[in-house]
This record gives structure tokens, C-alpha cells and sequence, in this order.
């Protein structure tokens, strides 16, 4: 297996998290921007995550990019705070000086909303409503597969074959993930609740809680904020591997989705 190694890299990505504190008075909240690598790009501590203090962060990132004289981030995932009917949301407020910026959820905190609708959390179901496999990644994925059986001594293996031979880890580290369209995981994500309203655990436990519908009704509003920018990269290409006599196989890394 010869792996061609070149590296480009797609426009910044960034995400803000936070994670609570219990000391009262205290720098109780931490706030942290990544970048479309997975780096920690910046971090801070404050006791609350109201815009005033926040906006030296968010100063400090506009004022780094432009010494740095990089455009600057087209997306901002965050996990709350991103969809606002009137006016412009709080990350909005917070980089006026970043012109048509983006602000999405990422879909790990949505679906974390969801799971609350469940006794139990099956994040797998929901990304499968969410997301789909690039279909020419697939194929080409497919086409090197079966290069490797043929290889192997298997003369005519048939598709069945050669999916099953495709590992989860193969799937992931060739092929990219898109999101499904708003009406498409609407319908999905419906379809999932619709089926297990009246199932149950293996203990009778039902799947569902009796609010379901409605915390799936409250957070429906975010489907559309999950769906990709349209033009925006959100992968970075980190090699070329050949494959079962195939060169095309390029491996992928996504740092958030």
C-alpha cells in the first residue's frame, strides 16, 4: 500500500464549547475556540458567558487573524445560541468585524439534545438521519475493495462481497460525510420517533419519554442550522493512499461536525 503524502488544508472552522464549574463566584465557565484541525486556538475563563465577558476573546481572534493576515473563519459551530428569528445572534454580535459569518450548531450537541428525549441515548440513529456517505467517495472506496479481493484470489466478487469486506474505520477515514438536507432529517428523525413511540427495552422501559414529541417539536427549528455551508470545506485532505490498484483514495479529517 503506497500512501502519497500532500497535505492542504480547508478555510478555518472554529466551534465554542463550554463546561460548568460548581464553585459559586468563581471562574465558573471556560470557553474554548478550535480551530478546522482540532486545535485549541484560544481559551479562557470567566464567570459567565455574557457577552461583555466574552468579547475580549472574540477581540483577541479578530486581532490575531489580521496581524496574521488570514481572512478569516467563515463558520462558527457552536452548541447553543445560534438560530435567532429576530436580529442577529449573540456570536454574530460578538464578531462584527467578521462580515457573513456563519453560525451553526454542530449536530454532537444536537443530537444531545434529542437523546434527551429517550431513556437511553443512541446517538448512532440520529447521525444516520443526519448524515450521508459522499456516493463518488464510496465508490471509488468500493472500486479499490475490490482490486484487494481480486488480488487476494477472489476472481468475481460480487458487491455483497465487497461491501462486507469494507471495515467501519476504512468507511471513515476515505469517505465524507454530508448532511441529508432540512425536509429529508426532518422526515428521518420523525420517522425514528414515530417507530419507537411505543417500544421498550429489554426491561419494558419504554424507548421514549412521555415528552418526546414535544422536546423533538423545540428543537426541530435547529435542523436547518445543522445542514453544511454551501462553498465551505469542511474536511481537510491529509494524503492519498493507493489502494487495490486504485490512486484515488484520498484520507479525510474532520474535526468537528
Amino acid at each position: 500500500m503506497d500512501i502519497n503524502s500532500h497535505t492542504t488544508y480547508s478555510p478555518p472552522l472554529y466551534q465554542l464549547s463550554y463546561r460548568r464549574g460548581k464553585a459559586a463566584g468563581s471562574a465558573s465557565w471556560c470557553t474554548n475556540v478550535g480551530n478546522e484541525r482540532g486545535e485549541i486556538v484560544i481559551s479562557v475563563l470567566t464567570t459567565s458567558e455574557s457577552l461583555t465577558n466574552l468579547k475580549p476573546l472574540a477581540n483577541g481572534l479578530v486581532e490575531r487573524y489580521s496581524k496574521a493576515n488570514q481572512p478569516h473563519p467563515s463558520v462558527l459551530y457552536t452548541d447553543r445560541d445560534c438560530c435567532k428569528v429576530d436580529g442577529d445572534s449573540k456570536y454574530r454580535r460578538l464578531f462584527p468585524q467578521w462580515e457573513n459569518l456563519l453560525v451553526r450548531m454542530d449536530s454532537w450537541h444536537f443530537m444531545r439534545r434529542i437523546a434527551k428525549a429517550c431513556s437511553n441515548e443512541s446517538h448512532p440513529l440520529y447521525a444516520s438521519a443526519i448524515f450521508e456517505w459522499d456516493l463518488g467517495d464510496v465508490a471509488t472506496l468500493r472500486t479499490a475493495k475490490e482490486g484487494e479481493l481480486k488480488k487476494a484470489g477472489v476472481s468475481k466478487p460480487s458487491t455483497a462481497a465487497v461491501n462486507k469486506a469494507i471495515t467501519k474505520f476504512e468507511l471513515a477515514r476515505h469517505c465524507r460525510r454530508r448532511t441529508r438536507g432540512e425536509q429529508e432529517t426532518i422526515r428521518l428523525i420523525e420517522s425514528l420517533f414515530l417507530n419507537a413511540e411505543y417500544l421498550t427495552d429489554f426491561l419494558g422501559t419504554p424507548l421514549l419519554k412521555e415528552d418526546a414529541f414535544e422536546i423533538w417539536q423545540e428543537e426541530q427549528c435547529h435542523v436547518k442550522c445543522l445542514q453544511d455551508p454551501v462553498n465551505v470545506m469542511l474536511y481537510t485532505q491529509t494524503g492519498t493512499i493507493s489502494k487495490g490498484g486504485t490512486s484515488a483514495n484520498d484520507v479525510h479529517f474532520q474535526a468537528y461536525y
